[in-house]
């Protein structure tokens, strides 16, 4: 079995030259005693500086005597899994060893030349990791009471170190370095890929712009052609044109020009007479319409009598209305009160009850509030005291009862006059005449209106037809007269160009088919077929190339896939196997720290339960509670709890178990003496088979422990050790 045979001082902290030296083998309980300050602790800080070349500060500076100032030494000797006696002996600041570290295994020196190298086979043969160390074997207020206070990351870490779940990390480096160089070789080969098919892109997109070149310069050609032939065309169909033209009859119709000109603006003249004419016109608007067919025969008086009644009877349902709304507000407010005195009369009757269920169980000797049995006197007290309680409510029940029953006739009251004049009004609703049109002063005035101005439209009317009748027959007459005019259609000075525009067009018709003969030698040198048959077998091989390496990406890929997979289940993360591990743990967690619980709380049943994420539940006499409800000398109780657990895991559970238990001042903080002696009893289980160091100046500590070892200071205020 492995476990730490001892730990000797010198020139560390508070202890001096002589080197001290403190046996750690065995099993039982230790009490270390001593007052404060005079190094009792420093003690844990040596081992932790011995085996990590650190303190529980993580930071060494300050660890060498500040009197003495050099030549600092500290070494722990343990046994290891293998049961050979192993020794770690660290100096700093020596005169002649500086700050080295040297490993034995029994006499014989295994250090490596680098102090790092030494320092990770010390935890090697030692088996724990500083932290695992400091947390399943150190308890002290400054560590054991995170636990329950802690973050889910922070208990998880503790965990992770009490299971010893570095194989895990290391694979998870080691996985970590693989994947590091498919990334690499992924890269590399992407690079090849990038390279191959940005040549093929290149190639093929050479061969693309010279494609769309050609083609580009063959459709300009044929443009050109086309533009060519449209233009000979166009010429030819003009010269077909001015051949057809009789240029002497042409010459002849010019003189009618002035003639039909004359004729054409006297129909414009009449043509806009007309048209003022027509917009003088006067018409009535639609809704004037609407209004005379609408009311033509309507009775306004009869209808103004109609409307007078319906304002009366509306004023009359207003009045009823206020009235029916004063008894629905008085109607409410009372049963409000009736809802409220109900609800004192309810909750009286449960406090009667619950009292007359008390008085059963006093009846038969049983206190109602803890359960403990009573004797006579007190039997006789507290039934005293509940009828005192039943009389009380019974008599609350009567009083409540009677305001009841008065407000009762009140809403009575107000209901009636309420139902009373809500009929009124709706007998009054379904009375009323609405079959009448409002405003109707004004709807007549508007009808009358209305009448006048078509009287009005209807005359002017009459006035306009005639004159409209004799401007529509001079128009006819003057269109009639200008159709008969025949004029040339084209201008003097035309007829006079027309010898000088069939010699333009012949000339165009001899320019563009110039134009077409070559355009057609220019399509016999724009496309080399040769070159482009060449860049589509070089396109095709480097196609055939990248497809290849894709291939060999995909393989790589497939590499990479399957290792970060890996890499997932050796990580931190929920599906991974330290979760699980730690999930496997949970339930013997939630079993061990139950079975510490009672020891500290045997007036209340306290249960704990982690889940797979470390989130607790915490229950008290089968009530759900929370950590943050309880006073603090009980958080103290459940932190300490939580202690005694994790350290029953460790001895449980990590191989590499240290055989030590260093309770560190941790009985002498907030807990009264029922908690110490709790503490103390548990202790004394872990002592049968472990060396367990209770570190206090707690008189009760001492007193409840047979063997204790006294820290002094000399003359020299240099720590220690009287036995």
């Amino acid at each position: 079995m492995k476990y730490i045979k001892s730990v000797s001082i010198k020139n560390f902290f508070s202890y001096g030259p002589q080197e001290t030296t403190l046996d750690l083998s065995g099993s039982g309980l230790v009490n270390i005693s001593g007052k404060n300050g005079v190094g009792k602790s420093t003690i844990i800080e040596a081992m932790l500086f011995a085996l990590y070349g650190k303190t529980r500060q993580e930071v060494v500076k300050d660890v060498v005597n500040r009197d003495v100032g050099k030549d600092c030494k500290v070494s722990v000797e343990f046994v290891g899994d293998d049961d050979e006696i192993y020794k770690v002996i660290r100096y700093r600041a020596h005169t002649t060893q500086g700050d080295k570290v040297y490993l034995f295994k029994g006499d014989k020196d295994i250090s490596k030349k680098n102090t790092s190298d030494t320092n990770e086979d010390i935890i090697d043969y030692f088996g724990m990791p500083y932290v695992a160390f400091v947390n399943s074997t150190v308890f002290s207020s400054e560590f054991y009471a995170n636990f329950f206070a802690a973050k889910n990351s922070d208990r998880l870490n503790i965990f992770e170190n009490i299971l010893s779940l570095k194989e895990i990390s290391y694979f998870y480096a080691e996985i970590k370095k693989i994947l590091k160089e498919i990334e690499e070789k992924e890269q590399e080969v992407k690079l090849r890929y990038t390279e191959v098919s940005t040549k093929a892109k290149v190639a093929q997109e050479g061969l693309n712009d010279y494609n769309k070149q050609a083609k580009e310069k063959l459709l300009e050609l044929k443009a050109q052609k086309e533009e060519a032939q449209k233009a000979i065309e166009q010429a030819e169909k003009t010269l077909l044109e001015l051949n057809s033209i009789n240029i002497a009859e042409e010459k002849a119709k010019l003189s009618n020009t002035t003639l039909k000109k004359e004729y054409e603006n006297q129909i414009s003249s009449k043509t806009s007479e007309l048209s003022e004419l027509l917009k003088s016109i006067k018409s009535i608007s639609s809704e004037e319409e609407e209004l005379i067919s609408k009311y033509r025969d309507f009775d306004f008086d009869e209808n103004k009598k109609k409307e007078e009644k319906y304002k009366a009877d509306l004023e009359t349902i207003k009045a009823r209305e206020a009235g029916y709304e004063k008894a629905k507000v008085q109607m409410d407010g009372s049963s409000d009160k009736l809802s409220t005195i109900k609800g004192h009369i309810e909750s009286c009757s449960k406090d009667l009850e619950k009292h007359n269920k008390d008085l059963e169980k006093v009846a038969e000797a049983i206190c109602p509030f803890c359960g403990q049995h009573m004797n006579v006197d007190e039997t006789e007290k507290k039934r005293k005291e509940i009828e005192t309680k039943i009389k009380s409510c019974e008599d609350e029940v009567a009083d409540y009862q009677e305001q009841y029953d008065e407000e009762k006739k009140n809403y009575d009251s107000f209901r009636e006059t309420y139902d009373m004049l809500l009929g009124e009004v709706n007998s009054l609703k379904e009375k009323l005449d609405k079959n009448f049109v409002s405003n109707s002063d004004v709807v007549k005035e508007k009808y009358l209106n209305a009448e006048k101005h078509l009287k009005e439209v209807n005359e002017a009317a009459e006035s306009v037809s005639v004159r409209k009748d004799i401007l529509e027959k001079e128009i006819a007459d003057l269109k009639e007269k200008n159709s008969k005019v025949d004029v040339s259609k084209y201008s003097e000075d035309y007829l006079n160009s027309v010898e000088e525009k069939i010699n333009e067009q012949k000339e165009i018709i001899s320019n563009n088919n110039t134009t077409i003969a070559a355009s057609n030698a220019v399509v016999k040198t724009a496309y080399d077929k040769k070159y482009v048959e060449k860049m589509k077998k070089q396109i095709e091989e480097l196609n055939e190339e990248s497809a290849k390496i894709e291939e060999e990406l995909k393989a790589v890929n497939y590499d990479r896939e399957h290792y970060e997979y890996l890499g997932e289940c050796c990580s931190n993360k929920s599906g991974g196997f330290k979760k699980f591990f730690i999930g496997e743990m949970i339930p013997v967690f939630n079993e061990k720290i139950n079975q510490y619980l009672p020891f500290f709380f045997t007036d209340m049943k306290i249960e704990v339960s982690f889940d797979k994420d470390l989130n607790d539940t915490l229950k008290c006499d089968g009530k759900e509670i929370t950590f943050a409800s309880l006073s603090c000398g009980q958080k103290t109780r459940m932190e300490i709890a939580a202690a005694f657990a994790l350290f029953g895991l460790s001895r449980v559970f990590f191989s590499n178990q240290s055989g030590l238990l260093i309770v560190d001042e941790l009985l002498d903080r907030g807990l009264d003496e029922f908690g110490i002696k709790a503490s103390i009893s548990i202790l004394e289980g872990f002592a049968e088979d472990s060396k367990v160091y209770v570190i206090s100046h707690n008189p009760i500590v001492k007193e409840s422990i047979t063997d204790v070892i006294e820290v002094k200071a000399d003359e020299n205020r240099f720590s220690y050790f009287k036995m």
